[in-house]
């Protein structure tokens, strides 16, 4: 008999499933190693809801340009409809602790995924 999974098991689940989402974007270039980083601790792919003081402070930069780095990824993210789909369920599970924790930049994507309506090319990084 097949047990039912627990909804912690399908938050790993989900976690795990976007880690790979979140390396496989770095792989494919759709997104910067300092994106995957700072898109995993804000989401807490590692543990807790990173705020963005201590993220700052380790790469050297200010709060702003942090958030700028996060709104960056999650909107190239968006671009992709498997990374998206691995991001919203993700946030189903675990919804951020503050609702103005994280803006949400895929939510204007969500629409144009729905209807069908090609999305907005992915935009050089200059590094």
């Amino acid at each position: 008999m097949k047990r039912e999974r627990t909804r912690e098991e399908e938050k790993q689940a989900s976690r795990v499933a976007l880690l790979r989402a979140l390396d496989q974007a770095v792989w494919r270039g759709l997104i910067c190693e300092r994106e995957r980083f700072v898109v995993s601790h804000r989401l807490a792919l590692y543990g807790d809801w990173s705020p963005l003081a201590p993220l700052a402070e380790q790469l050297g930069v200010k709060k702003e340009r942090v958030r700028q780095i996060q709104n960056s990824g999650l909107s190239q993210l968006c671009t992709d409809p498997d990374s998206f789909q691995m991001l919203k369920s993700y946030l189903e599970l675990v919804p951020p602790p503050h609702r103005r924790h994280i803006k949400p930049p895929w939510l204007s994507q969500e629409r144009s995924l729905v209807q069908g309506r090609s999305l907005p090319r992915p935009r050089k990084k200059d590094y």
